[in-house]
């Protein structure tokens, strides 16, 4: 059963009617707002780090580590 807010707004679930727009941030699963530029750093850093892992894989010569950390990067972006 889907949660109920005070004004008949539903959180979360298939018939979720409770947006930004109508509902507080505090109302809404994560309780808080995510912040766009900060997950956009995160996408970029951890892209950086795959091409790194990508490019220095010659000199390690760890097909393993090399592979299980490409992964990983592409994983979290």
């Amino acid at each position: 059963m889907p949660h109920q807010l005070p004004g008949g707004f539903i959180a979360y679930g298939p018939d979720t009617n409770c947006t930004v727009e109508l509902c507080p941030v505090e109302w809404s699963i994560l309780g808080y707002e995510p912040s766009l530029g900060a997950n956009a750093a995160f996408v970029v850093l951890f892209a950086i780090a795959a091409v790194v892992h990508t490019v220095e894989r010659p000199l390690w010569k760890k097909w393993r580590f090399t592979v299980c950390m490409i992964l990983g990067c592409l994983d979290e972006t």
